[in-house]
């Protein structure tokens, strides 16, 4: 009898077909956790208990220019009719197939853990009224946060509420779930929750090695699209890398993560406090910029959004210890040379190489933005008006993300420990936002229950 080959087998015949001729083996272990700076000491005492109070009583009232975030704008109210209240199932992926229950007795069912953040946790849920399944990212704010970890997520809901209200919104950007009363809340018990549509495909590190330099190429245009898009609404993502740009059921690609995001200013500028105490990165793929220890403010553009699209390339290409920030002891220069010797030695086209070395520009008025960058030659074959229409789909063979559950162990969220923990209500008010009080999903039962060992 005929032995058939498996998916598994079929998937390594095409990519030995179709990816670009980089060094295989075993990836230096790079930390690729966004982190803070300067960094809170480690002798600090421990998460300070929770308050006997509940939260946000006593608040005085914010006065009427407060804008609510989360509620979903008139411009989303398309709400889709509720599923028939017949018993249905949901198979969640990879994990296990749960029943559905009407909609008169619960709102929300979760499917298993998608993965962490540096404060929060992702879930798997399913909208029992509407028949969707999308991201719950779940923050337990009164655990206690530093400053910059809590602006950090105010930051988030910021850019978030700029995307939901776009009239004209980038299908390369990850949008809130816009189709319920609420796209963000808190809870009684102290958590912020952010729902966001679901990408199924992962995010772009589960292709490193994968990709050949056409879709490469294609995988620029979206993302560059997106960021174009973003940085007309004022903000630049400012963390960048292959774990924040998620990848769509259909190949798409799509940026996501928005806790570094800053804000542009009138003259189209970030200022950048003393020492970045107001910086939210990822250090090896940070632009050279962000990383200089100055003692008084500076300021820097969206160019730096740019430079970790380079960094990003060269993540998917080769071993990430070969990223301009891993080492700072190595001159900058230096590790930009090894890269370009690195990707020669190996086969990559001039026009990949050139592209690489014209974003890994440690002068940021040197790095070519958009629309500049498109008439690189690299990009020169794309179709921008196919790209922009989702017809060019950058990824063929898209891998299915499961969710964790049942046996698997979930810890806590990483929570920075300061001495003086930030109030996370106190800097909403301060931005002018709020959030509705909801306790419709209890984010410790439902992580409980889908943890639980079968």
């Amino acid at each position: 009898m005929r032995q058939y080959p498996t998916v598994e087998e079929l998937e390594r015949a095409v990519d030995r077909e179709r990816r670009v001729n980089v060094v295989a083996g075993p990836r230096t272990p790079v930390s690729v956790q966004a982190e803070i700076h300067p960094e809170q000491p480690d002798d600090l005492p421990g998460i300070p208990p929770k308050a006997k109070r509940t939260l946000g009583s006593g608040l005085q009232a914010i006065p009427a220019k407060r804008r609510k975030i989360g509620v979903t704008p008139s411009l989303y109210r398309n709400i889709a009719k509720a599923t028939s209240p017949r018993e249905s199932y949901w198979d969640v992926l990879q994990v296990n197939r749960k029943r559905v229950p009407p909609p008169s007795e619960a709102k929300w069912i979760t499917g298993g853990v998608l993965g962490q953040g540096g404060f929060g946790t992702v879930l798997l849920v399913y909208d029992v009224a509407r028949g969707a399944q999308c991201a719950l990212k779940v923050v337990h704010y009164s655990r206690g946060m530093s400053k910059p970890s809590c602006r950090g997520v105010v930051n988030e809901l910021k850019a978030l509420a700029k995307i939901a209200e776009d009239a004209d919104p980038s299908p390369f950007l990850l949008r809130p779930y816009v189709y319920g009363a609420h796209w963000a809340w808190r809870s009684s018990a102290g958590y912020l929750h952010i729902l966001t549509e679901f990408c199924s495909g992962g995010d772009l590190s589960c292709y490193e090695y994968r990709l050949s330099e056409h879709a490469l190429a294609l995988v620029c245009a979206e993302v560059i699209l997106g960021l174009n898009h973003l940085h007309k609404l004022g903000i630049v993502h400012h963390d960048l890398k292959p774990q924040n740009i998620l990848v769509t059921s259909e190949g798409h690609c799509v940026i996501s993560d928005f806790g570094g995001a800053q804000f542009l200013d009138r003259d189209k500028l970030i200022t950048r406090e003393p020492h970045g105490a107001n910086a939210v990165m990822t250090v090896p793929f940070a632009a050279p910029e962000l990383l200089c220890d100055e003692d008084s403010e500076t300021t820097h553009t969206q160019a730096v959004d740019y430079w970790s699209l380079g960094t990003t390339l060269v993540s998917l290409l080769m071993d990430d210890a070969y990223l301009p920030g891993t080492d700072p002891e190595t001159p900058l220069g230096l590790k930009l040379g090894g890269i370009q010797q690195r990707l020669q030695d190996h086969g990559t086209s001039i026009e990949l190489r050139a592209f690489i070395k014209a974003l890994l520009q440690p002068d940021a008025s040197m790095r070519p933005m958009f629309p500049a960058i498109t008439q690189l030659p690299f990009l020169q074959a794309v179709d921008w008006k196919a790209v922009q229409e989702q017809r060019c789909p950058p990824i063929r063979m898209v891998r299915e993300l499961g969710a964790l559950a049942h046996g698997y162990s979930v810890p806590t969220a990483r929570v920075h420990k300061t001495r003086h923990p930030a109030d996370f209500l106190e800097m909403l008010r301060h931005e002018r936002l709020s959030l509705t009080v909801d306790d419709s999903y209890d984010a410790e039962a439902h992580l409980a229950a889908v943890t639980y060992e079968l």
